[in-house]
């Protein structure tokens, strides 16, 4: 489902970015088959574990410098709150996705059903 915003979002001239555990050569070929059709050419860029891990809130400091960006300037969208709170810490824009409507606790940061319910611009 997330990768259905992916169109609009590149329509908005919003750049999407993967940060995944999988390699870059897997995630690149998830994106050749997906239920909303090939999306691998909306991709601006990969990156995997060897940027840090997901769960260090110094990894989205790294990711941030290889993109050139102040963090402030970096949305990073996760189902997982340990990702999120990292992302947080370093001063990443966080929107924590919350399928199961099973996040109880103030959250510093926004929290969504699902991706549909990100708004951007």
């Amino acid at each position: 489902d997330n990768m259905k915003q992916f169109p609009q979002w590149q329509f908005q001239d919003i750049k999407i970015y993967i940060y995944s555990r999988q390699a870059i050569q897997a995630q690149k070929g998830i994106l050749l088959h997906t239920e909303a059709g090939e999306l691998s050419e909306l991709i601006s860029g990969y990156f995997d574990l060897r940027s840090g891990s997901k769960t260090e809130s110094d990894s989205y400091l790294i990711l941030a410098d290889e993109l050139g960006e102040d963090v402030s300037c970096i949305m990073y969208v996760t189902p997982y709150v340990k990702e999120a709170d990292a992302a947080y810490r370093s001063g990443v824009n966080v929107v924590l996705i919350d399928h199961l409507h099973q996040i109880n606790s103030v959250k510093p940061y926004v929290v969504v059903p699902d991706v549909r319910g990100i708004r951007v611009g």
